[in-house]
């Protein structure tokens, strides 16, 4: 098993926080991150697979390389709620902000850098790869990009449980490949 620690330092672990600028609510130039995390464990899958799971779901490939993470925000922590209607036409919220399509996010971008200047820790929205449009994402902002190492959230890992593998097959309406390990090979 992969000591948390480590994997609490390394890039890819969800206690990442993305400097860059290929995400939705990213911080292009700027010394500041995001970390991007679902409120639901299929929201989670959703945003991994739901691109890639066109001819099924791996358990294997899920199992080698993926780690399911529970993450506890260790403060209260304020977030704009693109979910609510009542935010439309308020803060910049738009119809073209909600339906922004990557893998440049310019309007997006430039809201989230807006919000984090006025003092906004996130922003809260559904997920714009479910197709069902039932999974809600957040966003957190910090004052830096990289590893987390316990000063946002409190981060739990384990595998990937398997009743979320069958639930996420289930939802996506392809297959699960069973890991060969059980099943003997001559």
């Amino acid at each position: 098993m992969t000591d948390p620690a480590a994997m609490r330092r390394a890039p890819g672990n969800p206690a990442w926080f993305c400097g860059g600028d290929e995400h939705r609510f990213d911080f292009p130039k700027d010394p500041a991150g995001t970390c991007y995390v679902a409120e639901k464990p299929l929201g989670a899958l959703i945003e991994v697979y739901f691109r890639t799971a066109g001819y099924g779901l791996d358990e294997d490939e899920m199992h080698d390389e993926r780690r399911f993470a529970t993450m506890a925000v260790l403060q209260d922590t304020v977030v704009v709620n693109l979910n609510c209607s009542s935010n439309y036409g308020v803060r910049g919220v738009s119809p073209q902000l909600l339906s922004e399509l990557g893998p440049k996010y310019p309007l997006n971008w430039e809201f989230a850098r807006k919000e984090y200047r006025e003092g906004m820790e996130g922003i809260r929205w559904i997920s714009t790869r479910d197709p069902r449009r039932q999974h809600v994402n957040i966003a957190i902002f910090s004052k830096w990009s990289g590893p987390d190492s316990g000063k946002v959230f409190d981060v739990v890992h384990k595998d990937i449980p398997l009743w979320l593998m069958y639930e996420a097959a289930e939802y996506f309406g392809v297959p699960l490949k069973r890991s060969s390990t059980y099943f003997p090979l001559p």
